[in-house]
């Protein structure tokens, strides 16, 4: 094989491999944050069937419910995607210990909690995590039986 040929190769593949990581179902806006691609569900459902339906929108990509890990993630997406919304942390019991949801359940470490978060205000029910609900780009908890938009994700790592 020519040295044309060989470059002309090692090109289509970084070419596969750079499209490997697109959503392929644009009947969703997407927005990209370094390796990861959010979506926001419009019809409000709880927690569990939001879950359920990020599951369905990339499968490919094996998309979940969004987890927002750093600052950069947590204002973009805000911003971009507005409205009360279903994020992927979940309270395991009422420890007070949170984790993301996902393919690996990881302990969240970085929060962006609003003031007096998470409150259980409506009881020991509030379970699951939320964005929206205040201004300021932060976090509630609250019963994941309320009805709230979702964020979807899938990550290129």
């Amino acid at each position: 094989m020519g040295f044309l040929s060989q470059l002309l190769l090692i090109s289509l593949i970084g070419v596969t491999l750079s499209q490997s990581c697109i959503p392929s179902n644009w009947n969703y806006a997407w927005v990209k944050v370094g390796k990861a691609w959010f979506t926001q569900l419009k019809v409000s459902r709880t927690w569990l069937q939001q879950v359920e339906m990020c599951k369905k929108v990339e499968p490919a990509h094996m998309s979940t419910i969004g987890t927002l890990r750093n600052k950069e993630e947590n204002s973009k997406i805000q911003t971009t995607f507005t409205g009360p919304t279903w994020i992927g942390g979940f309270e395991v019991g009422s420890t007070g210990q949170w984790f993301w949801w996902g393919a690996n359940i990881n302990k969240i470490t970085t929060t962006f909690w609003a003031s007096g978060e998470p409150s259980d205000s409506s009881g020991p029910n509030e379970g699951c995590m939320m964005y929206g609900y205040r201004p300021g780009r932060s976090w509630d908890d609250d019963m994941c039986s309320a009805l709230y938009m979702g964020l979807c994700e899938f990550r290129c790592d």
